[in-house]
């Protein structure tokens, strides 16, 4: 079980609000000891800068908007870039399912 799946599972985490497990998720995935980005094998990878809340809120409707239309419609290559990127960045698929 990966750790992000753990984190769903512990009672700890089941009644937060989505910033606050974005949080405990960011923290678990990025800020863990030992962690360091040169053990990641893609070269351009980067530690992204934690999200405020605001960010967080306006970026998520952005990708909510980008689920519905890669769902239900046929977005373009940038669309859906942009919608892949925002699914990592947000942690989308552990927090919005």
């Amino acid at each position: 079980m990966s750790e992000l799946s753990y984190c769903l599972h512990n009672e700890n985490y089941t009644n937060l609000e989505p910033y606050q497990l974005y949080c405990e998720l960011y923290k678990q995935y990025y800020v863990r000891s030992g962690f360091d980005a040169d053990d990641i094998d893609d070269e351009d990878f980067e530690i992204p800068p934690k999200l405020s809340k605001a960010t967080f809120e306006t970026l998520t409707a952005e990708y909510l908007a980008l689920d519905r239309q890669v769902m239900f419609g046929h977005p373009d290559d940038t669309a859906y870039e942009r919608y892949d990127a925002l699914r990592d960045l947000l942690f989308a698929e552990t927090i919005f399912g």
